[in-house]
């Protein structure tokens, strides 16, 4: 009976050991525990069998063995965000406004903090489509899978004359034929990114958002050329993956 009950005891221990995670260090040895943060390339954070929290750098390690799968984000190389939302503002007289809006953006991130990218976005501005072309760059806080960012915007947004959409704008009389074109652009976003799956993960972000839009028809009473600019202030909302 003793003997079962000490094989039994060997074989718990055993289970124990072989349900967690393994790190051999370069200097010979090895923590057992449960690891709860893997940048691939950069660190590891794992708790101990005592309980103590170790973080650990890569350059410490000699071999990882993994007891289950873990999220498990590389610390650079290309991204892609993907997002799209809406932009909160008043019109020119002042009466609510809300316009839809998209972007993809690739780029490159240089480490756990600081990535910049090119974009192209599609937006729905009074009453015809706009595509933004821009600079990103983002600040991630933290080095884990979820973190806080800040971003920044600027680019230039184009007209595209072929959409086919009616381009009337009330404010203009006698519905007179006009020409449209954009103008530049810019945004400043705060948000939160969580990475759920290896490189795969979710963004929601709020900022505002800055265009400027340009307008070219000819008076109706006086026959002369006009052009009008647009100044638009936006809250901006989105919805994203990254990978």
């Amino acid at each position: 009976m003793k003997k079962i009950a000490v094989t039994l005891l060997f074989l718990t221990v055993l289970s124990n050991i072989n349900a967690q995670d393994r790190v051999d260090l370069k200097d010979g040895s090895t923590i057992y525990g449960v690891i709860k943060e893997y940048i691939q390339g950069d660190h590891i954070k794992l708790v101990s069998t005592s309980g103590v929290l170790i973080e650990l750098n890569f350059d410490e390690i000699n071999r990882i063995k993994i007891a289950k799968k873990i999220v498990a984000m590389k610390a650079k190389g290309y991204f892609n965000a993907t997002s799209l939302g809406v932009m909160v503002g008043t019109d020119e007289w002042g009466d609510p406004n809300i316009n839809f809006s998209s972007s993809i953006i690739n780029g490159y991130r240089f480490n756990r903090h600081l990535q910049l990218g090119l974009g192209i976005g599609m937006d729905g501005l009074k009453g015809s489509l706009y595509y933004p072309a821009f600079i990103d760059t983002r600040y991630n806080f933290r080095k884990g899978n979820f973190t806080p960012f800040i971003g920044l915007q600027a680019g230039i947004t184009f007209h595209d004359f072929d959409t086919g959409l009616p381009e009337i704008d009330p404010n203009v009389w006698w519905n007179q034929s006009r020409e449209l074109d954009g103008g530049k652009m810019g945004g400043l976003y705060l948000g939160i990114r969580n990475m759920t799956r290896g490189d795969f993960g979710y963004t929601m972000s709020i900022g505002y958002r800055f265009q400027e839009l340009q307008e070219y028809y000819t008076d109706w009473e006086f026959n002369q050329p006009i052009k009008e600019t647009t100044y638009l202030n936006r809250v901006d909302f989105k919805l994203g993956i990254t990978f």
